[in-house]
Formats: C-alpha cells, sequence, structure tokens
C-alpha cells in the first residue's frame, strides 16, 4: 500500500487508478 500513498498523498491525486476503481471511477487494474 505504500506505493498508493507515494502517489496518492491528499486531495492531489494525479494517478490513482486503484483508488479510482475503488471509488467507482474508471477500472482497477
Amino acid at each position: 500500500l505504500r506505493h498508493l500513498t507515494d502517489h496518492c498523498n491528499g486531495d492531489d491525486r494525479p494517478d490513482c487508478p486503484i483508488i479510482d476503481g475503488l471509488a467507482g471511477h474508471g477500472t482497477v487494474q
């Protein structure tokens, strides 16, 4: 999960496909 926090910290999430997928936006790979 560390790589997620590195790419998805705060409200600025330029590259969060997994987070977006969990939120129902886009697809999870």
